[in-house]
């Protein structure tokens, strides 16, 4: 049985997502009015144990391109998902934008990381 992968966006400004060449989704940033909850996907995204393909995660290396609407700059995140995830687990992948050219992201399984990438913003070292 297949899952799915239900996409996030902590961002304030909205991204356009497309996952391994497929068609791009437009999620919503997060707001004040929300509590600065991350904004769902309007879907979320199969996930299955094959091999990954438009539109679908798979195990092994996703390919994501992320492009903020106020910006133009699109990152390509590769996103793993090991042999040893169960394709029936929902997963959820979270992203985050730095500055305009740097994206972060964290994916979970039941709430357990398993893998991400993260920058931090220069004004937030010490």
């Amino acid at each position: 049985m297949a899952a799915n992968v239900y996409m996030f966006n902590a961002s304030l400004t909205l991204l356009n997502v497309s996952i391994n060449g497929g068609n791009p989704l437009t999620i919503s940033g997060a707001a004040a009015s929300s509590g600065w909850q991350p904004a769902p996907a309007p879907k979320p995204i199969p996930f299955t144990a094959g091999l990954p393909s438009a539109g679908s995660f798979g195990i092994g290396s996703n390919s994501c391109e992320i492009t903020p609407t106020r910006g133009s700059i699109t990152n390509t995140a590769t996103i793993v998902i090991n042999d040893s995830t169960p394709p029936n687990t929902p997963l959820q992948l979270y992203f985050y934008y730095v500055d305009d050219s740097n994206v972060s992201w964290i994916l979970l399984d039941n709430g357990q990381c398993i893998n991400g990438s993260l920058q931090f913003s220069s004004d937030s070292q010490p």
